[in-house]
Formats: C-alpha cells, structure tokens, sequence
C-alpha cells in the first residue's frame, strides 16, 4: 500500500501554471462552452461534494483539525450554496433581457462581486 502513494503522480505548481495558462488562452480568446455544459457542470460539482461528503470531512479533520460539525457548516455547505448561486445566477441570466433600474444592477454587481462569482475565474466562467 505504501508504494502505491509513492508511485502517485503530484499536481505540482509547475503543472498547476501549464494548466492556469492554458486555461487563460482559451478564456481570452472568446472561446466559451454552451450554458448548458457549464450546468453540467455545476451540478456534477454538487453531486460530487454530496456523494464524497464524508471523506471530505475526514480531510478537512486530517489537515486541518476541523471537527465534523465545523468541517460541514464552513466548508461543505459553503461550497455547496455557492454552486447553487451560481446555478442561479446562470439560469437567470439565460432568461429572456428587461430593463431594471441602475440601482438593482448595481445592487447586483456588488452581491456577485462579494461572493466573488465574477471577475476571478478563469474555468467556468
């Protein structure tokens, strides 16, 4: 067993910045998938993080010392209401255009801005 981890290959950060760059070409160059894929997606994040749940709390307590209780409400739960608000905000944003007044635009910005949903991602978005 043990030298099943050490043959494991590892993410490294040059790997990381081969694949960060790649990414960024193709976000730059306009080149975006459907809405459909990207809820695909999603929904294959959330039903990944539901169907590993508990071995990512035995992680978060392994790593990082969290109890199962805080392992859930700030790791888990948060990860899976963001997806969900993205879910939402990609739905509503396929929906059919109206005029709303600058403040509830604004509003708007600054709630997707504080939960960071745009202006920092590179894959999904």
């Amino acid at each position: 067993m043990a030298s099943s981890k050490l043959n494991k290959k590892v993410f490294d950060l040059k790997e990381a910045s081969t694949t960060v760059k790649d990414l960024r070409i193709t976000f730059d160059s306009g080149k975006t998938r459907s809405y459909e894929w990207k809820v695909s997606q999603l929904k294959a994040l959330l039903e990944l993080t539901e169907k590993h749940e508990k071995e990512i709390v035995e992680a978060l307590y392994s790593d990082l010392s969290k109890s199962e209780a805080e392992s859930f409400i700030q790791e888990v739960l948060n990860f899976s209401q963001y997806y969900f608000t993205i879910f939402v905000v990609y739905r509503n944003l396929s929906a059919p255009s109206f005029l709303v007044s600058v403040f509830v635009f604004i509003s708007l910005i600054y709630m997707l801005l504080e939960i960071n949903l745009i202006g920092f991602g590179v894959v999904l978005f």
